[in-house]
Formats: C-alpha cells, structure tokens, sequence
C-alpha cells in the first residue's frame, strides 16, 4: 500500500510543473494561423498545392494502413 501511495505522489509531483498557469493573453507568434477548408470546390486543392510549393526542406506524411484483402 505504501508503494502505491508513493507511485502515485510520484505521477502528480512529475505533472505539477505542466499544470502552472501559462499566459495566453498573446497567441503564439511562431504558429500560422488556423485554417479550414473543404472539398470540393471549398479551396482544399489549392490550399495543399499551395503548402506543397512553399516546402523548403520536406514534406512528412501520415498514411493509415490499408486492410488486408479478404
């Protein structure tokens, strides 16, 4: 029981820091602002195209698995 108590004391001081209030009078400055587009014909094609142009070094992409057939 006492080393329940103590891994649980553990969990929160090592939470504690990240729940200190942080100013959020100003929006961060190195962020774009959000942007929301739709498809079709709602500018989601030429938003991508043009990130894809803007693209200095690369371009990381997330792809889900495809399902085995059957």
């Amino acid at each position: 029981m006492k080393r329940l108590l103590l891994a649980i004391g553990l969990v929160f001081a090592c939470l504690a820091p990240a729940c200190q209030a942080q100013d959020t009078s100003q929006p961060p400055t190195s962020l774009p602002p959000i942007q929301v587009f739709f498809s079709p014909k709602g500018g989601c094609t030429e938003a991508v195209v043009k990130e894809l142009g803007n693209a200095k070094t690369g371009i990381p992409i997330q792809q889900y698995p495809r399902s085995a057939p059957g």
